[in-house]
Protein backbone atom coordinates (compact mmCIF):
# COMPACT_ATOMS: atom_id res chain seq x y z
CA UNK A 1 0.00 0.00 0.00
CA UNK A 2 1.11 3.56 -0.74
CA UNK A 3 -0.17 6.53 1.26
CA UNK A 4 -0.21 10.20 0.18
CA UNK A 5 -1.14 13.33 2.13
CA UNK A 6 -1.75 17.05 1.56
CA UNK A 7 -2.40 19.45 4.46
CA UNK A 8 -3.18 23.12 3.75
CA UNK A 9 -4.61 26.11 5.56
CA UNK A 10 -8.14 27.04 4.46
CA UNK A 11 -9.74 30.50 4.35
CA UNK A 12 -11.82 29.81 7.48
CA UNK A 13 -8.79 29.77 9.81
CA UNK A 14 -8.57 25.99 9.76
CA UNK A 15 -7.05 23.36 7.53
CA UNK A 16 -7.90 21.13 4.60
CA UNK A 17 -6.55 17.58 4.64
CA UNK A 18 -6.58 15.24 1.65
CA UNK A 19 -5.43 11.62 1.98
CA UNK A 20 -5.04 8.89 -0.61
CA UNK A 21 -4.33 5.21 0.00
CA UNK A 22 -3.46 3.16 -3.09
CA UNK A 23 -3.70 -0.55 -2.30
CA UNK A 24 -1.73 -3.19 -4.15
CA UNK A 25 -4.96 -4.95 -5.20
CA UNK A 26 -5.92 -1.94 -7.37
CA UNK A 27 -8.37 -0.36 -4.89
CA UNK A 28 -8.12 3.07 -3.26
CA UNK A 29 -9.51 5.13 -0.39
CA UNK A 30 -9.54 8.90 -0.91
CA UNK A 31 -10.58 11.26 1.89
CA UNK A 32 -11.19 14.98 2.19
CA UNK A 33 -11.49 16.80 5.52
CA UNK A 34 -12.10 20.46 6.29
CA UNK A 35 -11.51 21.66 9.86
CA UNK A 36 -11.74 24.88 11.80
CA UNK A 37 -11.89 25.57 15.52
CA UNK A 38 -15.70 25.31 15.34
CA UNK A 39 -16.49 22.51 12.90
CA UNK A 40 -15.19 19.44 11.05
CA UNK A 41 -16.54 18.03 7.77
CA UNK A 42 -15.17 15.10 5.83
CA UNK A 43 -15.84 12.02 3.82
CA UNK A 44 -14.32 9.14 1.90
CA UNK A 45 -14.50 7.87 -1.66
CA UNK A 46 -13.59 4.32 -2.68
CA UNK A 47 -13.09 2.43 -5.89
CA UNK A 48 -10.43 1.18 -8.27
CA UNK A 49 -7.31 2.99 -9.50
CA UNK A 50 -5.10 2.75 -12.55
CA UNK A 51 -2.02 4.60 -13.74
CA UNK A 52 -1.21 5.13 -17.42
CA UNK A 53 1.98 7.11 -17.95
CA UNK A 54 1.97 10.05 -15.55
CA UNK A 55 -1.83 10.10 -15.12
CA UNK A 56 -3.44 8.44 -12.10
CA UNK A 57 -7.17 7.77 -12.50
CA UNK A 58 -9.35 7.04 -9.47
CA UNK A 59 -12.60 5.40 -10.59
CA UNK A 60 -15.04 6.33 -7.79
CA UNK A 61 -17.53 3.53 -7.07
CA UNK A 62 -18.88 4.78 -3.72
CA UNK A 63 -18.57 8.08 -1.88
CA UNK A 64 -19.62 10.03 1.21
CA UNK A 65 -18.11 13.29 -0.13
CA UNK A 66 -20.71 16.01 -0.66
CA UNK A 67 -21.07 16.92 -4.34
CA UNK A 68 -19.12 13.93 -5.68
CA UNK A 69 -21.14 11.74 -8.05
CA UNK A 70 -20.99 7.97 -8.57
CA UNK A 71 -19.65 6.89 -10.95
CA UNK A 72 -17.00 9.53 -11.54
CA UNK A 73 -13.25 9.78 -12.05
CA UNK A 74 -10.63 11.81 -10.20
CA UNK A 75 -7.55 12.53 -12.30
CA UNK A 76 -4.12 13.36 -10.90
CA UNK A 77 -0.79 13.97 -12.62
CA UNK A 78 2.38 12.47 -11.20
CA UNK A 79 4.72 15.21 -10.03
CA UNK A 80 7.98 13.89 -8.63
CA UNK A 81 7.10 11.34 -5.95
CA UNK A 82 3.59 12.76 -5.49
CA UNK A 83 0.38 13.44 -7.38
CA UNK A 84 -1.05 16.85 -8.31
CA UNK A 85 -4.86 16.95 -8.00
CA UNK A 86 -5.23 20.63 -8.88
CA UNK A 87 -3.21 23.82 -8.59
CA UNK A 88 -3.65 23.87 -4.79
CA UNK A 89 -3.25 20.23 -3.82
CA UNK A 90 -0.09 18.17 -4.23
CA UNK A 91 -0.32 14.81 -2.47
CA UNK A 92 3.08 13.77 -1.16
CA UNK A 93 4.09 10.26 -0.05
CA UNK A 94 3.88 9.42 3.64
CA UNK A 95 6.82 7.42 4.98
CA UNK A 96 5.65 3.95 5.92
CA UNK A 97 7.14 2.33 9.06
CA UNK A 98 9.64 -0.44 8.34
Amino acid sequence: MREYLCEQPNPNEGESITRLHLHDDGTFVYSDEWRTWGWHVGGDARGKWEQLGDTLTLHVEETEIHGMQVPSDILAKQEGDGYRLDRWRLLLPVAMPS
